[in-house]
């Protein structure tokens, strides 16, 4: 059996600074501050992992790194995370070996937040900060250097990064919001940024069902004070006299849309608003109804456009936004929104529909939630962080309706997954039919995306469930003592468990394995504080309580045997009234006796076998200070009472004498033992006695030393007595040598002295008021021995460490210590450390995770998940495959962790390869790896359902009456609302493969058809949101770039009279509307465009080239001119794939250089465009061996490369590199197996591969 213990922390009770202190990393691993310390919890085990100690204040921030960049032997997966504390210090920690890797700072104030900046192909550790009241700082975190700093005018108080735009982020502010649009990694932002001021919506946006006319009123006021929520840059607003303007502190959080581009969510008690950041207004609201509990944090997610919200009364509510699959015009929509009738009106809206809530926790006013995290990679797992330690955990589960979908309000569907009914082609090299069952991983493998037209495209009909999956606890609030378990011996290791009980005020007591750190059990026994704690053996110990002293100091003393296999008790003492109270008791060695001291009264002598008490020493007798029992004894035949001591448990039930059994059968009686043990008084006399059956016999007794005071403490081990006082002096009574000697500490009171254990190991803690000290006792070899000692360790408290409760031997050379924070610490021998690296620590369940291996081992864990094309069968053994013995005992060991119905899919996944290393990618919370294999398999099974070679370039556009505006020369049209029914060259066949839609996180990689349904919805919608000309001028920009110039007329129409711009409007309305009938102009808008743009006004000469059908053009020049995004959004939208794949390229190569270093974001780009062989090429050039091997198996699997020999000589050539990467791993028969597909220059490695292992 493993026992072997390192130094940890047990966590306990939170502080209040600790609150909003948790985030939950892509690696699955859970870290949260506790005290001055930073706990690591592993989600799917439910269990303490790691614990890190290094702040000398409150944790008040903790970040994972970001997992966004590609992983290799150079930058293998790691367990990073920063800290920040209420002192303004920022430490960077090596998770795994339990190191800092980085310490730094920037004042002394408490740090407001930090972020890893979340695009890492330049670099993975830089890291954002607010160092309070007014500055943002970048650190490289590995190395603590600060590459600059910005400063403000306004406190900050967070901040968020835009998921699509690097160079964008906002700051929540005392009374504003900032934004910044110029971020960049190289220097300082240029500009101050831009101020947004926002009014406080009004308790009226939660709705009401009344139909009152002046609530109706009321709520036609709130609708405007929403509509009009963002100001820029001056707080001097015109407002209707009923409108209230109030700072925005109220606003709780802050946050960006994952799954929309500029879309900000802000978050108040009642109400959370979605604002659109392109027309600055409000464009949806989830309000609460009067009777829930108010929002305390909002969640999005990433994969489906969804909210997490957490409540003040600790229950979780999942919405899910309720789409709209058809277009409409806005003057289609009526009413207003806030209510869930206002928002079944109006469809244009962003609505949150609520699916499902959690039950609420038991709050008091001791235990509160103090944050609330998702898994960032799975997304359908919560965790909430209890002020008292605990995390709980929550995890979304789809459960199948068995309700007629035509009665269900919003009916949601799983993904569809089964091609059971579908007649598959039989060239198909894909196990579609064969696979089994598709395990729910993530949030995207319950939830479709969206309901497509053709519903046999969906899964089952479903609903959503919170289901608690797990608690972890640390310790109880107010603990007050411990007490170690039996050292460790010969006979008992096979059933030894490092236990240490922790005895709390509440009466309780814990039970922790302190060799795992995993609470055992929790027993409650007493209704009082834990006054003291006394093991008898493994399975037993005995505790003490009493009531609050009364007036005459008299209390009602509980004292109780607990069995910690059953939880059962026992009482001691029955029936006694009240009395003095229990000072200490102690258990002779031998476990048949013990002594139960009071205070200002005779101790007793008990039988604890029997329960019977042996004597009462007489009122007359003087009160001891300390006692211990002598470690001799007269036993002979140790391993009879060996066996003897395990019936203890029995003698709880009924009172019994103590019997063995002879070699006859019969039942003897097991004689007792002699035992002796000394006592001091208040004088310092020492008192012998001796105890055998029931006789208690009186021995000798020794003077008191003149040098010392009231003893307090008294230990004995071999041939040494050691007695302490209140005044600091410590005796050593040789009885061997049959002398003695005092040592002066002056270190005031010692409260406890203790031998380690350990036959032979004399070290003594030595516990005082303010510290502990570390003896080592040992004999000088002089001409007349005499003891002396050395001070091997001494710390102070709570100068060098926390205030200190409790103390005792967790091992041989582990001290274990109880601080005023409550947490446990077991310490090194010199108290320089409480915390291990990971691979010292033994786990209570294995821990799955590539980031707690070795780079090797865990990209062999990888490849093997991937892809085993060098085995018959797909296996989890790779026993005899590699070099290296203990890299395949690793990898078989985590390979053993993996859930059956993970593993069962995984033999045979629908979709082969891609598949299999997306499902890998989750569970190894690989972020890169996530974004490519979602975007590349979504368009392998595109391609594979529609092959590039049969579609046609078609222009689509739709305007609001319907009429198309694409000149005569664009013959192939397609009416948008019917985008899902293919051409008849498309390759019917293969239809039923085809991917439900990408969700718009990925923006412009998702298909042409649903980017262009979505931007269609959205300008409409900002058309219904018009309040000012400001905003009506951008959807008139919109709409004439996506082409929808019949609404685009009316807009310009609609300018008033007294605007400046109404004469220029208009004007731009007959060009507008004229150029639907002509198009002999076009070479002079053609020049007027270029005019404009060269002269600055780059957006005007956009719309009129796209009027003209020139947009490949006005792409351009918005490239040229530094607007990417923009250029890539019109392409997507309005070109046809031969000019959209022309300006994508082009920002692929933009994206390639290097002052924009995003070559990930460039890989996606070409995936989006079905450029595969492009994709290969990049990924080679990249040297990502192992992603471009997989993805070139992947599109042989779909057949989706064309036969030409310079696609057979890239392949060739990643595979040879793969193969070399292999080799690198130990890996031989994959290396060979791959040589083999490498064509010539393959043999050759195959041969020296013979000959190296020859």
């Amino acid at each position: 059996m493993n026992i072997k213990i390192a130094p940890k922390i047990i966590p306990g009770i939170l502080h209040q600074l600790n609150k909003g202190a948790v985030d939950w990393g892509w690696q699955g691993k859970v870290a949260y501050g506790c005290q001055n310390t930073v706990v690591v919890a592993d989600a799917r085990t439910t269990q303490h992992i790691q614990s890190l100690d290094g702040h000398r204040s409150y944790v008040a921030k903790v970040r994972w790194s970001r997992e966004n960049y590609y992983h290799d032997l150079n930058e293998p997966y790691q367990l990073r995370l920063a800290t920040a504390d209420h002192v303004g210090r920022i430490i960077v920690w090596n998770v795994l070996k339990g190191e800092v890797r980085a310490d730094f700072c920037d004042g002394n104030k408490p740090v407001q937040e930090l972020e890893w900046l979340p695009v890492q192909d330049s670099s993975n550790d830089l890291l954002l900060v607010i160092h309070p009241p007014y500055s943002i700082v970048l650190w490289r975190a590995d190395s603590g250097l600060k590459l600059w700093k910005k400063s403000y005018t306004d406190p900050l108080i967070s901040f968020s990064f835009d998921p699509f735009d690097i160079h964008r982020l906002a700051f929540l502010g005392e009374d504003c919001i900032l934004f910044v649009e110029d971020f960049s990694m190289q220097k300082a932002p240029s500009s101050n940024g831009k101020k947004f001021y926002i009014s406080s919506p009004s308790q009226a946006a939660a709705g009401s069902s009344s139909t009152n006319v002046s609530e109706k009123k009321k709520e036609k006021n709130t609708f405007r004070r929403v509509s009009q929520m963002l100001v820029g840059d001056s707080k001097q607003k015109s407002q209707s006299p009923d409108e209230d303007s109030i700072a925005l502190n109220e606003c709780l959080q802050l946050v960006f849309l994952k799954s929309c581009r500029h879309h900000l969510v802000l978050l108040y008690q009642r109400e959370i608003l979605i604002l659109d950041l392109e027309i600055s207004q409000t464009v949806g609201i989830v309000p609460l109804d009067r009777a829930a509990s108010a929002f305390s944090q909002v969640i999005p997610c990433r994969q489906r456009d969804a909210l997490y919200c957490l409540h003040d009364n600790g229950s979780i509510t999942m919405r899910l936004r309720k789409t709209n699959h058809t277009l409409l015009s806005p003057t289609e929509t009526v009413g207003a929104f806030g209510t869930p009738e206002d928002a079944q009106c109006s469809p244009l809206d962003v609505y949150f529909e609520l699916k499902c809530q959690s039950d609420p926790i038991r709050l008091t006013k001791h235990v509160k939630i103090y944050g609330v995290v998702c898994d960032p990679c799975l997304e359908n797992k919560i965790c909430l962080l209890m002020s008292d330690g605990r995390l709980i955990f929550w995890s979304l589960k789809s459960i199948p309706s068995f309700q007629d979908s035509v009665f269900v309000h919003s009916p949601m569907f799983s993904p569809w997954n089964s091609f059971s009914k579908v007649s598959i082609p039989s060239d198909c090299t894909l196990p579609l039919q064969t696979a089994p069952k598709h395990p729910n991983i993530c949030l995207s493998d319950s939830i479709c995306g969206s309901k497509p037209e053709k519903l046999w495209l969906t899964g089952q009909q479903i609903n959503l469930r919170f289901v608690l999956t797990g608690i972890i606890a640390g310790l109880l609030s107010d603990p007050v003592i411990i007490k170690m378990c039996p050292p460790l011996t010969t006979k008992n290791y096979k059933h030894y468990k490092a236990i240490v009980a922790v005895g709390s005020q509440l009466g309780s007591v814990q039970l922790f394995n302190i060799s795992d750190g995993t609470m055992w059990k929790e027993v409650n026994i007493h209704s009082h504080s834990i006054r003291g704690l006394e093991w008898v053996d493994l399975d037993s110990f005995i505790s003490f309580s009493y009531s609050p002293p009364g007036p005459n100091n008299l209390v009602r003393n509980d004292l109780k045997l607990t069995d910690v296999r059953t939880g059962q008790t026992m009482q001691l003492r029955k029936d006694r009234d009240e009395e003095m109270p229990i000072k200490f008791v102690r258990v002779s060695y031998l476990k048949q006796y013990f002594v139960v001291a009071f205070k200002d009264k005779a101790f007793e002598v008990w039988d604890l076998k029997s329960g019977n008490l042996l004597r009462e020493m007489p009122k007359s007798f003087p009160n001891i200070t300390a006692m211990c029992w002598s470690p001799t004894h007269s036993l002979k035949k140790k391993p009879s009472m060996e066996a003897s001591q395990t019936d203890l448990a029995a003698s709880m039930t009924s009172v019994i004498e103590e019997t063995t059994t002879g070699t006859d059968g019969k039942t003897v009686t097991q004689p007792n033992i002699k035992e002796h043990f000394v006592f001091t008084d208040i004088t310092g006399l020492l008192y012998h006695f001796l105890v055998e059956g029931n006789v208690i016999k009186d021995g000798a007794k020794i003077p008191p030393d003149s040098a010392m005071s009231t003893i307090s403490n008294l230990t004995w081990k071999a041939d040494l007595i050691v007695i302490s006082d209140t005044e600091g002096n410590i005796g050593i009574w040789d009885l061997k040598q049959k002398s003695s000697k005092t040592f002066s500490t002056h270190r005031g009171w010692i409260r406890k002295i203790k031998f380690a254990p350990g036959r032979g190991n004399m070290k003594l803690l030595v516990f005082y008021d303010d510290g502990i000290d570390i003896w080592e006792l040992k004999v000088a070899q002089t001409s007349q021995p005499q003891m002396v000692y050395d001070v091997i360790a001494s710390v102070k408290s709570p100068r060098d460490i926390i205030k200190i409760v409790d103390c005792d031997w967790a091992g041989s050379d582990k001290p274990i210590i109880l601080a005023a924070d409550g947490c446990l610490r077991v310490v090194d021998l010199n108290f320089k450390s409480s915390m291990s690296a990971m691979s010292d620590y033994i786990q209570a369940d294995p821990v799955f995770g590539p980031h707690l291996l070795d780079a090797k081992s865990a990209f062999t864990l990888k490849y093997m998940l991937q892809h085993q094309p060098w085995n018959k069968e797909f296996s989890f053994n790779v026993m005899n495959q590699l070099c290296d013995p203990e890299i395949e005992q690793v990898v078989n060991s985590q390979l053993n962790t993996l859930d059956s119905q993970i593993k069962d899919y995984l033999k045979c996944c629908q979709f082969g390869v891609a598949e299999r290393c997306l499902i890998t990618a989750l569970l190894f919370g690989d972020e890169s790896e996530c974004h490519f294999w979602m975007v590349a398999l979504h368009y392998l099974r595109g391609e594979k359902a529609d092959p590039l070679a049969n579609r046609k370039d078609s222009l689509m556009g739709v305007s609001s009456s319907g009429d198309l505006f694409v000149p005569s020369q664009r013959n192939s049209i397609t009416d948008l609302l019917q985008l899902d029914d293919k051409q008849t060259l498309s390759s019917d066949d293969w239809m039923f493969i085809k991917d439900q839609p990408l969700q718009m996180t990925y923006d412009v990689f998702t298909d042409k058809e649903d980017f262009l349904r979505y931007q269609l919805n959205r300008v409409n919608l900002h058309d219904s949101k018009r309040v000012t000309y400001e905003h009506t001028t951008k959807c008139t920009e919109n709409l004439i770039l996506l082409g929808q110039t019949d609404r685009a007329v009316q807009l310009l129409l609609e300018t008033e009279a007294e605007n400046v711009s109404y004469y220029t409007d208009s004007l731009k309305s007959c060009l507008v509307a004229s150029i639907r009938s002509s198009g002999a102009s076009q070479s002079t808008i053609k020049l007027v465009s270029t005019n404009l743009i060269a002269n600055g006004k780059l957006m005007e000469g956009a719309q009129l080239l796209c009027l003209i059908d020139k947009g490949l053009d006005a792409c351009r020049y918005l490239q040229t001119y530094g607007h990417w995004n923009q250029a890539a959004w019109l392409a997507k939208a309005t070109l046809g794939y031969a000019e959209c794949s022309e300006v994508m390229k082009r920002w692929a190569d933009h994206l390639c250089t290097g002052p924009v270093n995003q070559k990930s974001r460039a890989v996606l780009v070409l995936l989006s465009l079905g450029q595969f062989c492009k994709v290969i090429e990049m990924l080679y050039g990249l040297q990502q061996f192992d992603r471009a091997a997989m993805f070139c198996d992947a599109c042989l699997e779909f057949n989706v490369l064309d036969n030409k020999q310079e696609n057979k000589v890239l392949i060739e050539a990643v595979y040879l590199a793969y193969a070399r990467h292999l080799l690198k791993l130990g890996n031989k028969t994959a290396a060979v197996f791959y040589c083999e597909r490498s064509g010539h220059k393959g043999q050759q490695m195959i041969e020296q591969i013979k000959t190296q292992t020859s």
